[in-house]
């Protein structure tokens, strides 16, 4: 009895401390991974509860982060949230293969954002939170993206609206079946 008293006392205590780790992705990059359970097992990493992945300027959080390193897909799913500078995006759920750049999105949102920091992007823990932030002059939407250049994109299901918008929805909006964006550009 007395033995089991430490060990229920190191596992309550570890539940309530976030775990962090670095995981190295296929590119050689290594970011920063925080979540309240993580687990390796199968060639499959698994976060959940307060997922945070950092690296450099980009924060990435969900309610649970999978990664398997045979297929080189990685999964987000439940109030992700993703910032890089001045970009921010939430979703219900994201899938990425880090191999063809291509990620399908359910719920997504991508916001072009101005009038605050990117430090303070970083520090929203809500979507609702990081959608409410400073100001948002472009505002696009897509079911299906691939990455096709350094700032070049695929998108299905495009929905886009380049307005002064508010955190409410805009009252108006260019949607296309597909697209060809070109970040600044076109």
């Amino acid at each position: 009895m007395t033995f089991l008293a430490p060990v229920v006392l190191t596992l309550w205590v570890s539940a309530q401390i976030p775990l962090a780790t670095q995981v190295e992705l296929p590119t050689g990059e290594v970011v920063e991974l925080a979540a309240d359970y993580v687990v390796f097992e199968n060639d499959i990493l698994t976060a959940r509860g307060h997922c945070e992945l950092r690296s450099g300027p980009n924060v990435l959080r969900a309610d649970e982060v999978t990664y398997s390193e045979a297929t080189q897909v990685a999964t987000a799913t439940g109030n992700v949230m993703f910032v890089s500078g001045l970009m921010a995006a939430i979703a219900d759920d994201v899938r990425v293969d880090l191999r063809s750049n291509e990620a399908n999105v359910k719920g997504g949102l991508f916001m072009q954002k101005k009038g605050v920091t990117p430090e303070a992007l970083q520090a929203a823990k809500t979507p609702d939170e990081l959608r409410k932030m400073g100001e948002t002059p472009v505002l696009m939407s897509g079911t299906r993206i691939r990455r096709t250049g350094e700032t070049a994109f695929s998108v299905d299901g495009l929905a886009f609206t380049p307005c002064q918008c508010g955190p409410g929805e805009p009252g108006w909006r260019v949607e296309a079946k597909e697209a060809n964006v070109k970040m600044g550009e076109r």
